[in-house]
């Protein structure tokens, strides 16, 4: 190979330096140097996939936006340079990166810069409209701050001009752009640069400027306008990571909206520990060597592990640091760079882009007392050069094994540690302080002993017992619950109740956790026994099932070797502080309880007890696979693992013990739901609760035995078919339609209870031994109980104090005795119907019924016989309760109607009193209908003091009948009376409606009174008078003829009342509208007056008085005050204006005579303006002769004004003395200028100047507070 070659690396600089965009702008050709002599030595390592999509998509006219991030030295900028030198092969006008200080500002500065210098050399005749585009958009922001002083300080444009440019000039004033100005510039570029390239992409480089939330708003809103503009843009920020995360906080928004198009770069990522290989093999393939000759493959990936660890190394800085070490040291020795050689040469500082966390790790290790020969000191070189860890079949490779021994012996977990891959300095690991847990962990090794079997079995039993058995969880089936715990020789023996398996609940288990074996047996009653035993002598872990009398023992080789050179999964947790060899079920069940003896004794457990909790998890979890291994399932083909062999075993030991057992229990309410069967058995006959089929209903069905109004019949089929009901129910018929047919079928128990016992029969059988017999098949006590029960409601037993007898059979005489007994019932009933007045229902039997039944002696037929009078009992039953309950439902109700109208016509009298009171109190002139309302009022309150005396009555009738026959008679004619005493109520109700509807009527007629009374004075209304006292003549006539009748006129003198107060109403509003229009149109006078004068600013009349019959002249006096008011105003106006042409001739035109006389003759006509003569009586002509005048004197008053004015100019013209020159040339000059600056340059003094300056036509004067 040439050698000379690597002097491209040995001279590559590992930094880079971005440009500002004034560098753009000013030195673009150092800009192209500097980067493009950095990308001849750049290699790109990354998926090209991400520079293809960006190319792509700016290719289709869409805008992108995005971001690189990485820490310090990860090579953002390398990347970012790369992307656009790839930009520019693709067609793409690529602006380099820049640094970016927080303007936006520096992003069209920098897109100017560029497009310019490369249109320069390419295509300058486009040069003056990239100019042009640059100064408009520059200028924009100048001028809106020039605009934002004139608008809010009150200033001239000349005067802003010269604030803004003087702070600009010296750097007290920085203008940006804004977000939307600076899209509308790109867009303005792109559309220039389109014709010959394909789309622009800007690289906003060192994006750390970004300070405050101005800056961020500004960002935000312009990532927005790039959001919702298409044209051809791709646009990628260079953030450093710490300012992401600290957008992230601040502007989360800001960043997600960068992220959206799926341009988001994290270097990180990309630079692992693969990183420093991959990018020297392209580096032999580019200058042609062979990479391992030079550095070797264990080097290369030291240098990957430290320079991917951001607290370790500086990513690629670090990579090319390392790389000119071994280049110079190839071409000085040609011997290749080992690891030692890049140990060596950070702790000389050769290679500087170095974190000092890994130097301090470093010199630690090598200032150890043991570490005291040189192999020592290489081998903490050695596992200090591999952060990830270094194996100990490396480090024997290296001839290091013995030196590494011997000081792990002394350094194992302290110093030396296990990590992802290996072994290395403790110093190196991420959290660089031991925990609390990691203390107590090298705590425990140091004083572990393998003679601590009670902390084993202590361990065994709080964890790995409740992992084998877990708890029940309140009252469901599954689970387990312990009755039973003490100590035994040689450890601990449990009794627990519960199940694995719904199909074997409530199942009894004896469980010994022990140290060694022992034959003694605690409970012999056992459903199953279990037997751990932690042996520390036996080789292999074993397994020994016992299935005819359900005894188990596991046995566990407890100082079995977890793993030989590492521990498996996250175990690995351990390794970093003892030795795999050392970890054993043992070790780890001890560590376990180690840890809950330290609870017991330390504070500080609470606070890292979270952290401890996980540690146990993963014990628990490895111990579960050590203790139940692979090599116990294979023995008995087995199909579960770790323990869940244990449920296995027992239930294949269930199913060997129990194999007539079918169980009862299928949920926690299974006593509830064997209720509800033998409700179901109760209800039908005894034919049918032996298995005789019967048709029902779905829902009838279900809602017995759910207890539910409403029950949901969906899954009940499949109950019935593999559910709970399975042993209980056959469904004959289960279709669309509603109706179903059903067989109550008997359980298996029942049969062979019947089959052993009841079909033997001799004498009385205990309870207790069929709950025996039951228990030898599998049945709980409970169970057999159960099915005892459903035996005696299917009435083939009967149960009394502890026997079970066998059911005695029916007589004809039993029959007998039922059907008197129902046939009594059934005339009750009929009499209760007749009495309450209802239908008599269809309930009776035929007389010979009775015959029929003597006569039969057949026992089934008998029971049948029985089955139809229960049949007709029940539905006799059902007629009683439904009769009793309307009854007694009649009886509250009615007793509730008769207490409501009660308190209703209680309170009725007591609104009739109040609305007696307001009658009385209605003016004096309406006494005569008052009086003829209050005797209306009189009659309607005795017969609401009657109504609540037969009410008294007819509830304590009701309330006093106690017997069922009697209060049905009694209820019957209360109806009636009820009924009656309502209408009574309604119409007084209507009386006292009629009476609020004549106390309105009152208030209305006292009102209209009132109103004539006062209106009169103002307005002639004798008519409506007159028509006021006829109606209430009328009114009086007519409740002397009609009496209560005339109650019902209320409406027709309602309508009456209306028509006078209308007439009233219109005669007012006639007298308003006349005064509105005189008013209206004095305005529309006055308002051409304040048009037609409108140079002398006078207002428009907006004066607006309001009228009111009482005080009509008032409002008339108010208005012809406003006018003169108004009319001496406009008249002052007049004046002001003829003296202020006075004062223009006196000083522009030498006080011309001709002129003078006209203004004179004129301000006399002013001053003859009479405005008194102005008075309601001759309002709107005294008005109309004034505005007349005054626009006549306008007239000729603007005539004078504009000759003096065309005096004033034609003088001006021809006159312009050699000051009034000067003066304009030193306007001209400097715009603006103060009148002691002015003074000054015409050599007069400021009374002199003003002079001057008045007399101009073509000059303004400003003045303002300083």
């Amino acid at each position: 190979m040439d050698i000379s070659l690597l002097e491209y690396i040995i001279n590559k600089s590992p930094v880079i330096d971005t440009y500002s965009a004034e560098n753009l702008i000013n030195e673009p050709n150092l800009v192209v140097d500097k980067y493009e002599s950095h990308l001849k030595t750049y290699i790109k390592v990354d998926d090209e996939e991400f520079d293809k999509r960006f190319i792509r998509e700016i290719k289709k006219g869409k805008t992108v936006k995005g971001y690189i991030s990485a820490p310090y030295g990860y090579g953002k900028t390398s990347k970012a340079l790369s992307l656009w030198d790839y930009c520019k092969k693709n067609n793409i006008l690529a602006i380099p990166p820049f640094k970016f200080d927080g303007k936006l500002d520096t992003i069209m500065d920098a897109v100017y810069g560029w497009t310019r210098y490369v249109y320069k050399l390419k295509y300058p005749e486009y040069l003056d409209k990239i100019e042009k585009i640059y100064r408009k958009y520059k200028g924009l922001s100048i001028e809106k701050e020039i605009e934002y002083l004139m608008k809010n300080r009150n200033l001239t444009e000349n005067e802003a001009k010269e604030i803004v440019y003087d702070l600009l000039n010296r750097g007290k004033l920085i203008v940006s752009i804004t977000p939307k100005d600076l899209m509308n510039f790109l867009k303005e570029m792109n559309e220039i640069i389109k014709e010959h390239f394909e789309g622009m992409a800007i690289f906003v480089d060192e994006v750390q400027g970004i300070k405050n939330m101005e800056i961020i708003n500004n960002l935000r809103n312009f990532i927005f306008e790039l959001s919702i503009n298409n044209i051809g843009l791709g646009i990628l920020f260079i953030i450093p990571d710490y300012q992401e995360e600290d957008l992230n906080i601040r502007a989360g928004d800001l960043i997600d909206r960068l992220r959206k198009d799926g341009f988001y770069l994290n270097l990180v990522n990309i630079y692992s520990v693969n990183f420093a290989e991959d990018l020297w093999k392209k580096y032999g393939e580019l200058l042609q060597f062979n990479p391992y000759d030079i550095i070797t493959e264990d080097c290369l990936r030291s240098i990957g592990e430290i320079s991917s660890r951001e607290d370790l190394g500086k990513g690629p800085r670090t990579v090319i640091g390392a790389f000119k070490c071994a280049c110079m040291k190839y071409k000085e020795k040609f011997e290749p760079y080992t690891v030692f050689d890049f140990i060596n040469d950070i702790l000389n500082g050769e290679i500087k882009f170095i974190h000092q966390k890994f130097l301090d790790a470093l010199n630690e290790g090598l200032s150890l007392k043991k570490v005291d020969s040189d192999k020592k000191r290489k081998v903490i070189k050695l596992v200090g050069a591999f952060p990830r860890g270094i194996s100990e079949e490396k480090i024997k490779d290296y001839g290091l094994y013995d030196e590494y021994e011997e000081l792990s012996r002394f350094y194992y977990g302290t110093e030396i540690v296990y990590a992802l891959e290996g072994y290395t300095l403790k110093g190196l690991l991420k959290g660089e302080t031991a925990t609390y847990v990691e203390q107590h962990i090298r705590k425990f090794r140091s004083i572990f002993n393998e003679s601590w079997e009670g902390e084993m079995i202590d361990a065994f039993i709080t964890y790995i017992l409740p992992e084998i058995f877990p708890r029940k969880k309140g009252s469901q089936i599954m689970g387990w619950r312990i009755d039973e715990k003490y100590p035994i020789v040689g450890g601990y023996y449990h009794q627990l109740t519960g199940t694995f398996n719904p199909k074997y609940p409530f199942r009894t288990i004896g469980v010994y956790s022990l140290r060694y074996d022992t034959n003694e047996k605690e409970n012999t009653l056992v459903d199953v026994e279990f037997r751990f035993i932690l042996d520390k002598n036996c080789k292999n872990n074993d397994l020994v099932i016992d299935y005819r009398n359900g005894e188990v023992i596991f046995r566990f080789n407890v100082l079995k070797k977890v793993g030989e050179d590492k521990l498996p999964g996250d175990l690995k947790k351990l390794q970093q502080y003892v030795k795999p060899q050392e970890v054993t079920p043992m070790f780890m069940l001890c560590l376990l309880n180690y840890f809950d003896k330290i609870k017991e004794k330390e504070d500080e457990y609470a606070k890292h007890e979270s952290e401890i909790n996980a540690l146990k998890s993963i014990l628990i979890r490895y111990l579960k696979r050590f203790l139940f291994s692979d090599d116990l399932v294979e023995k008995y083909n087995l199909r579960k693992r770790q323990e869940k062999i244990v449920e296995e075993v027992f239930n294949r030991i269930c199913e060997y013990k129990f194999r007539d057992y079918s169980t009862l229990i299928h949920s926690p309410n299974w006593h509830k739901d064997l209720e509800r069967y033998r409700i179901l058995l109760n209800s039908l006959s005894i034919s049918k609760r032996r298995g005789e089929e019967f048709e029902t209903t779905k829902k009838k069905l279900v809602s017995i035995l759910t207890g539910s109004k409403n029950p949901n019949v969906a899954g009940f089929k499949e109950e019935c078919e593999y559910g709970k009901w399975k042993d209980l129910i056959n469904l004959k018929h289960w279709g669309k339609d509603e109706k179903i047919r059903v067989e109550l079928k008997k359980h298996p128990l029942e049969e062979m209870i019947l089959k052993e016992f009841i079909e033997k029969w001799i004498q009385p059988i205990s309870v207790d031994e069929i709950v025996s017999y039951g228990m030898s098949l599998g049945y709980i006590p409970e169970e057999v109980e159960e099915i005892l029960k459903i035996l005696e409601s299917r009435r083939y037993i009967e149960i009394n104090k502890g026997y079970v007898f066998k059911s005695r059979e029916i007589t004809n005489t039993d029959v007998l005795n039922k059907f008197d007994e129902v046939e009594n019932l059934a005339k009750k009933v009929v009499t209760l119907y007749m009495k309450y007045g209802k239908n008599v229902p269809n309930i009776l039997v035929k007389h010979s019924k009775r015959e029929e039944i003597k006569q039969q002696t057949d026992p089934d037929l008998l029971y049948k016989e029985l089955e139809i009078i229960e049949s007709w009992e029940k539905s006799l039953k059902e007629y009683l309760k439904t009769i009793e309950n309307e009854i007694k439902n009649d009886k509250e109700e009615l007793i509730n109607k008769v207490l409501k109208i009660g308190e209703k016509i209680d309170d009725l009298k007591n609104k009739i009193d109040n609305i007696k009171e307001e009658i009385i109190k209605t003016h004096y002139s309406l006494g005569g209908i008052v009086r003829h309302l209050e005797e209306q009022i009189k009659i309607t309150k005795k017969k609401c003091n009657k109504i609540s005396k037969d009410l008294l009555i007819l509830k304590e009738k009701i309330n006093s009948t106690r017997d069922l026959e009697p209060l049905a008679e009694c209820l019957n004619e209360a109806k009636k009376t009820f009924k009656n005493l309502n209408y009574e109520y309604e119409d007084v109700l209507t009386k006292y409606n009629k009476f609020k509807s004549w106390l309105g009527i009152l208030r209305k007629l006292e009102e209209l009174y009132e109103k004539i009374d006062v209106y009169r004075d103002y307005i002639d209304i004798k008519e409506e008078h007159d028509k006021f006292n006829e109606l209430i003549e009328d009114i009086i006539q007519g409740f002397a003829r009609e009496g209560a009748d005339y109650l019902d006129m209320d409406r027709d003198v309602e309508e009456d009342i209306k028509l006078i107060d209308e007439n009233i109403k219109k005669k007012e509003r006639n007298l308003r509208n006349e005064f509105n229009k005189i008013q209206e149109e004095i305005r529309t006078k006055m308002n051409i007056l304040a048009q037609t004068l409108k140079p002398l600013n006078i207002q428009h009349y907006s004066y607006r008085e309001a009228f009111s019959i009482e005080d009509r002249e008032t409002a008339y006096q108010n208005l012809v005050r406003n006018v003169k008011s108004y009319i001496k105003e406009v008249v002052d106006k007049l004046n002001d204006q003829v003296n202020h042409l006075k004062a223009e001739v006196e000083l522009r035109l030498n006080n011309n005579e001709n002129y003078i006389s006209k203004l004179k003759a004129i301000g006399e006509e002013v001053e003859n303006i009479d405005i008194e003569v102005i008075d309601k009586d001759n309002l709107m002509e005294s008005v109309e002769e004034i505005k007349s005048k005054i626009l006549d004197i306008w007239e000729n008053l603007e005539k004078v004004r504009k000759e003096i004015k065309r005096e004033i100019i034609e003088r001006s013209k021809s006159e312009k003395s050699e000051e009034e020159i000067k003066i304009i040339e030193i306007l001209n000059k400097y715009g603006e200028i103060p009148i002691e600056k002015l003074s000054k340059y015409l050599n007069m003094d400021i009374e002199g100047t003003l002079k001057w300056l008045l007399k101009m036509e073509n000059v303004e004067i400003i003045v303002r507070k300083k």
